[in-house]
């Protein structure tokens, strides 16, 4: 047995919210687990080990956090992205409006209030790509995604009931088009939901 190990980028699994698992690019048999991704394709054992700033591991406990807080911590990560690349580099490299990423460069590290809560995920994905040891914004949104879902389907809930905990005035279609990436996501949306998820585990 021949063993490999591949980026997220590589190999990606989707977890619809029929919780039917597909793969991308593969046809095998899959066991995922937290952090990990083990698959054997043709008698080869493969492993992709997702990497960290991913946005959903932002913070350590995110059931135990606010929303703002949460959301807070996700633009630390992506402070913390800017301050190591460099602002001109992001600008260059991202579609993100540039005052945007300027305000992210000078926030507070310490502080639980968001300054940018309506940036949209597939930004906050572009501006943690333009980092060289991160995959690349499309990688990271899936694992984005597929991390809620997979969320959804460990504490048993479905959109309606997390239309209906978290108080962002969406409906539970609403919800579903947002994690499945057919409407766009904020950090303030992914923050409610991820909360609400985390601590429902959490019980």
């Amino acid at each position: 047995m021949c063993c490999r190990q591949r980026s997220a980028s590589k190999w990606r699994h989707h977890i619809s919210l029929d919780n039917t698992l597909y793969l991308t690019g593969l046809t095998d048999v899959s066991r995922i687990l937290w952090g990990e991704e083990h698959r054997y394709v043709d008698n080869c054992f493969i492993a992709a080990v997702l990497t960290g700033d991913m946005l959903y591991d932002a913070a350590d406990n995110p059931g135990s956090l606010t929303p703002d807080a949460l959301c807070a911590a996700y633009e630390k990560q992506l402070h913390d992205v800017i301050t190591d690349v460099g602002v001109e580099t992001i600008i260059q490299e991202t579609d993100v409006d540039t005052k945007t990423i300027e305000t992210l460069a000078n926030i507070d590290p310490d502080t639980d209030t968001p300054v940018t809560p309506d940036l949209r995920t597939e930004d906050a994905a572009a501006i943690l790509a333009a980092h060289q040891t991160r995959p690349d914004a499309e990688s990271i949104i899936f694992e984005l995604r597929d991390h809620l879902l997979m969320s959804m389907t460990t504490t048993v809930v479905d959109v309606d009931i997390i239309a209906s905990n978290v108080d962002l005035d969406l409906s539970g279609q609403e919800v579903q088009q947002a994690l499945e990436g057919r409407a766009a996501m904020t950090l303030a949306q992914l923050a409610a939901i991820q909360r609400f998820l985390a601590a429902r585990n959490d019980q």
